[in-house]
Parts: structure tokens; C-alpha cells; sequence
């Protein structure tokens, strides 16, 4: 599970005035939201070494741009995974790669719970994946993030720069869309 934080705590508030004037304090915020944000793109890129390499990018910026981050209404966590999201679509974009998806049980079951697909075993799994692959880019990025992320509705509106509303809507539909593609018998 990646943790977002939605709302700006007074002592990152401190550290991202402090680090606007000098970079050095940058350090507290790198090292409370590398993990998270290194497991958020180790999940989308199938390379260590590329994920590593967008995590260095992905720091870098954020360091590079901290005089522009504007806390209006969200966290500094959440500013980074958009920054993350929007290295990950370069990466594909620019290396013209299939997206990677990496499917672990809990998020599958999940998936199994809110969709009613079938996936209980190997075969099942195998047809999942296929089935995955038919959906568009953005639709593959609304699975991931709220059954393998397991991120709120609010999360993904945050990473995704929309609203709930339409975070929950999406999501829903690319759902029903994953239901008339997979080969599932009680359909």
C-alpha cells in the first residue's frame, strides 16, 4: 500500500519553506517519502535500474522546483507521486514501451471483489493479463492505482489531476469495460 498525504503537516510545511530558501533542507522530505514513492514506480517499470533512474529524476525535480510548490490543498507526498505519475508516461512515451503491470494477490483479490471476475487461479491470472492489455493506458493506470495502489478515490484524483467524482466514474467505467473483456463464465 502507497501512503499519499492529502493534507500539508506543519512540520513539511516548515521543511519546504526552509528548503525554498536553502536545498540543503530538502534532505527531511526526500528521506520521509522515498520509500513510497520508489515502490510506486517499482510497480509501473519492469527495470530496477529504470526505476532507480526515475526516482533520481524524480527527486531531482522536485528539488529543482521547490520554490514553485504551492501547498492548495494538497501534500508535498502527493505533489511528488504526480511528479512520479508524469516521469513514469515520459519514460513509456519516449522509450515506446507496453505498459509494465505488476499483479500482486491482494491487489487481484481485491479486483476479484469489486469487478466479480473470476481469477482464482493461474489461468485465470494469465487471462487477466491478457485482458489488461486490451484496456488503453489511462485505463490500465485507474487498476493500478486504486486495486494495486490501493489508493481512495481522493488519492487518485490527486495523482491524476481531476476530480473524486471523476476518478470514481473512471475507474467504474474501466471496470465494466475489464467485465465485457474478460472471459469470465458467470458473465
Amino acid at each position: 500500500m502507497i501512503s499519499i498525504n492529502s493534507h500539508l503537516t506543519m512540520e513539511e510545511a516548515q521543511q519546504i519553506a526552509n528548503s525554498k530558501k536553502d536545498i540543503f533542507y530538502f534532505e527531511p522530505l526526500y528521506k520521509a517519502n522515498y520509500k513510497s514513492v520508489f515502490k510506486f514506480v517499482s510497480n509501473r517499470i519492469a527495470s530496477d535500474d529504470d526505476t532507480k533512474d526515475i526516482v533520481s529524476q524524480i527527486f531531482l525535480k522536485a528539488m529543482s522546483n521547490i520554490g514553485k510548490y504551492n501547498a492548495t490543498g494538497q501534500g508535498f507526498s502527493a505533489w511528488l507521486f504526480r511528479i512520479a505519475f508524469n516521469e513514469i508516461a515520459d519514460f513509456y512515451r519516449q522509450k515506446n514501451k507496453r505498459l509494465f503491470i505488476n499483479l500482486e494477490d491482494n491487489g487481484i483479490e481485491k479486483l476479484k471483489e469489486e469487478s466479480g471476475l473470476e481469477i482464482d487461479t493461474r489461468e485465470g491470472q494469465a487471462l487477466l493479463t491478457d485482458s489488461l492489455m486490451q484496456l488503453n493506458k489511462e485505463e490500465i493506470q485507474l487498476i493500478q492505482l486504486r486495486f494495486f495502489d490501493d489508493l481512495s478515490y481522493l488519492e487518485m484524483a490527486t495523482i491524476l489531476n481531476c476530480t473524486e467524482t471523476n476518478a470514481r466514474v473512471k475507474t467504474f467505467r474501466t471496470i465494466k469495460k475489464l467485465q465485457n473483456i474478460y472471459p469470465n463464465e458467470t458473465k
